[in-house]
């Protein structure tokens, strides 16, 4: 698990490719390689388009060639930053590798590199890819699913409503409990919308529920109800979650509940309609 390993190359520098492969191979890792992996007759844009969809680590081969070169191998580039978004910013995923003294592309010059023609290049791959493999096994490891959490366009969710202060619910599709606006009292799920606004509207006296229009913008830490180690959501991450042009959303049913689905590329959360208006405000 966690040990595919896509290799991007141009195709005037693949004796290194190929070096890198069996390397990577004999290490106990699953690399892949157009040239060893796409057999006579598949689709080869299709092919590469899988693999790099489900790898776990892409490792770049720059050279004066591929960084000059229009292409595919430009795509490849441009694919890899797209899917490196999904990971958090302290991930190993994206490993350029120099091969010759060419220049490393703007956009790729935030990751640290390695040159290919150092003694010990390949020795520090397989120390990043162990390294980054070890913390995708330990947090695997963990006893709370609900509090994993997945990435969405670069923003971590919690996979579960918050329920009662500090507690995540059971289950996805499990609606948790309401809360106000910079409140931490949590109100039993109501499930028709009449019943849920009628003491804002009517001004009923609940205890607890404010029935004055708040005009606060800020929820203070102090009223957080998220468990230990979690916040609730910037305005500013909601609107990452609702970009369709990176994340895709539709209305679901699951055990009787409705939701939706929040996904991109392999990954996907389910948030109960009630788990909007927790995080909307009044």
């Amino acid at each position: 698990m966690y040990n595919k390993v896509f290799i991007s190359h141009a195709k005037e520098d693949s004796v290194s490719a190929e070096e890198l492969y069996d390397f990577l191979k004999s290490s106990g890792y699953n690399p892949w390689l157009d040239k060893k992996d796409i057999s006579v007759g598949q689709k080869w844009e299709s092919e590469i388009m899988s693999a790099l969809k489900k790898a776990d680590f892409i490792i770049l081969l720059l050279s004066k060639t591929s960084v000059a070169k229009r292409g595919y191998v430009q795509k490849e580039f441009r694919l890899a930053l797209e899917y490196c978004e999904e990971k958090l910013d302290s991930d190993i995923f994206i490993i350029p590798c120099k091969i010759d003294n060419c220049e490393i592309p703007g956009k790729l010059s935030i990751f640290q590199w390695v040159e290919i023609a150092d003694t010990d290049s390949f020795k520090k791959i397989l120390s990043a890819l162990n390294l980054q493999r070890k913390k995708y096994e330990d947090y695997d490891n963990g006893t709370n699913v609900a509090e994993k959490g997945i990435v969405i366009n670069g923003v971590k969710w919690a996979t579960c409503n918050v329920d009662k202060p500090g507690i995540f619910a059971d289950k996805p599709e499990d609606t948790g409990m309401l809360y106000q606006w910079n409140c931490k009292t949590g109100w039993p799920a109501i499930l028709d919308w009449e019943s849920l606004i009628a003491p804002i509207r009517d001004r009923i006296e609940v205890p607890g529920w404010y029935t004055s229009i708040l005009t606060s913008d800020t929820w203070e830490k102090a009223n957080d109800p998220s468990p230990a180690g979690w916040r609730l959501p910037t305005f500013d991450e909601i609107e990452k979650l609702l970009d369709t042009e990176k994340v895709s959303n539709e209305w679901t049913i699951s055990n009787g509940k409705k939701g939706i689905i929040f996904s991109v590329h392999k990954k996907s959360i389910q948030f109960s309609i009630y788990q909007l208006i927790i995080f909307s405000k009044p």
